[in-house]
């Protein structure tokens, strides 16, 4: 893909190229060259890529007597892998969990991050106020990345 880009910049720059600053205009010769470098552009396909998108829904926390979890479901455009972390915490940032899935294919898939023992923990004194940090990271392109809010009610 760096080659298609770089041989596009070079035929933006063919046309000024194919018209010397000296002369009244271009000769035969330059302007054959400049249609055929054009023309070559055409044969290339550089249409882009569909962006990326991910969509973040049904987030819920489960809280039971020996586990807890946070599961969402996760809309993406197209195939790539999905990585996903819940924090809490403003400057000194604790991971309570995470998660990734490979997906094959554009869909709605579910994402469950199963909490540890700290975090299970932290649930019997307080409620947890934590930041689901969604990533979809797609085999071209950059990644694309969703924050949620959600607070997990304690277990007595």
């Amino acid at each position: 893909m760096a080659g298609a880009i770089a041989t596009a910049a070079c035929l933006v720059g063919a046309s000024a190229w194919a018209q010397p600053a000296n002369s009244g205009g271009a000769g035969p010769a330059q302007k054959d060259t400049a249609n055929r470098l054009l023309a070559s552009a055409a044969d290339l396909n550089m249409t882009p890529s569909p962006e990326a998108a991910v969509k973040v829904a049904s987030v819920k926390g489960k809280v039971a007597r020996k586990r807890a979890y946070v599961s969402s479901r996760v809309t993406v455009s197209s195939a790539g892998r999905i990585e996903q972390s819940a924090t809490t915490g403003k400057g000194k940032r604790s991971t309570r969990c995470a998660a990734a899935k490979k997906v094959a294919a554009a869909g709605t898939f579910r994402v469950k991050c199963k909490m540890g023992k700290k975090a299970r923990t932290a649930l019997r004194k307080r409620a947890m106020k934590l930041t689901l940090h969604t990533v979809f990271i797609p085999p071209e392109g950059p990644p694309v990345s969703v924050d949620k809010k959600l607070k997990i009610k304690r277990k007595r």
